[in-house]
């Protein structure tokens, strides 16, 4: 069975916060010259081009950007309810 991974096969792969931070801004910046769009696979050629990771998937890239869209959601959702019980508190 062949893998899509980047990099040697025995690294580990889990992305600690500076990495997963340095994905999303990899995903949000322009993509390279030449591509319209950053894909999954390009994504993480470049994370280990760049020495950010040694060995990443495509699919271990989706699902960090998953992990950091659902806890961008979460915490903006926490902050607009503290925002909004510090105005029922101030109106009451």
């Amino acid at each position: 069975m062949q893998t899509n991974r980047v990099g040697p096969p025995d690294a580990a792969t889990d992305l600690d916060a500076y990495q997963r931070t340095r994905l999303v801004s990899l995903a949000r910046s322009d993509p390279p010259r030449g591509w319209t769009k950053w894909t999954l696979s390009r994504l993480a050629e470049e994370l280990v081009a760049r020495g950010i990771v040694v060995t990443i998937s495509p699919e271990e890239v989706r699902q960090a950007l998953l992990t950091e869209i659902l806890r961008a959601s979460i915490e903006s959702e926490s902050r607009g309810r503290n925002q909004d019980a510090g105005f029922d508190t101030q109106i009451g």
